[in-house]
């Protein structure tokens, strides 16, 4: 199944003029997500609880708009913030600056890739949230984990969250339409899913459309799809990259209505691990 799908999809095949293909995390859609999530805390509540009692420094990889650092900042860590994306990191510096309950001088942003990222220090805490770990194919997933493990101190914590699939679930689907302002320009901010469990993947389509003062019409369309995993899937993985989980915790709205919620996975370096080269 292609990542676009729905109206995204019949948009693009009508070949509309004024129709930019973006990714979902950039431009005037990067906007609209981090606009759309920036004040549901459901997901990272539980996350936020318990870096607020352990203090210490956190790396977020891939910090998108900034929901999880800000609130770490908020709650006592020292926080770097890590985006290929410079519209998400735009996005962050906006939000810590407006968020009064921040120290500014506890959070460093940084536009770099996580795949490759090598800050020359370690950090009490790496959290992968937003469910970034499960936008990503297995090899790309483990080199991900790799820069995690590298950036920990020793007893350090890594936290990323998944989707579980159920056995009895059936395929679902559904769409969340947003009013949006971009700049001086209005619209909507359409999203479509379609959950496939048999499958192991959930696809995401957007479609923004935005209309000027002038009324000429722009349309930008994106879409993505998430991996759904078993609890044991995501230990194996863990295992792999020389992690072993000390927690997996239920404490995360769910991602669709109807939907089993995400989970919240805590876990340390096993420096009894026997890893290959590719993992160390």
């Amino acid at each position: 199944m292609d990542d676009l799908f729905g109206t995204a999809r019949t948009i693009t095949d009508l070949d509309l003029p004024r129709t930019t293909r973006q990714s979902p995390f950039s431009g005037v859609l990067g906007d609209c997500y981090a606009a759309t999530v920036r004040d549901v805390p459901e997901d990272t509540r539980w996350l936020v609880d318990e870096l607020a009692r352990t203090k210490g420094s956190l790396l977020d990889l891939c910090c998108g708009g900034g929901r999880l650092l800000t609130a770490a900042a908020a709650a006592g860590c020292d926080v770097v913030g890590v985006d290929n994306s410079p519209s998400m990191i735009e996005q962050a510096t906006a939000r810590v600056a407006r968020d009064g309950t921040v120290d500014r001088t506890r959070v460093r942003l940084v536009t770099d890739d996580a795949m490759t990222i090598d800050l020359r220090t370690r950090f009490d805490a790496v959290a992968l949230g937003g469910l970034t770990f499960t936008l990503f194919d297995p090899a790309t997933r483990a080199r991900l984990l790799r820069r995690a493990r590298m950036h920990l101190r020793p007893q350090g914590r890594l936290y990323l969250d998944y989707a579980p699939a159920s056995s009895t679930e059936q395929v679902t689907s559904g769409n969340l339409t947003l009013p949006v302002r971009h700049r001086s320009r209005r619209g909507f901010y359409l999203v479509e899913w379609s959950r496939h469990p048999a499958a192991g993947r959930t696809f995401v389509s957007m479609l923004c459309e935005l209309v000027a003062t002038t009324g000429d019409t722009e349309r930008y369309v994106g879409g993505l799809s998430y991996h759904l995993f078993s609890a044991a899937a995501v230990r194996a993985e863990l295992r792999a990259a020389g992690f072993a989980v000390t927690a997996d915790i239920d404490k995360a709205m769910a991602p669709a209505p109807g939907t089993p919620g995400t989970r919240w996975v805590a876990a340390e370096v096993d420096p009894t691990a026997a890893l290959d080269d590719g993992a160390r």
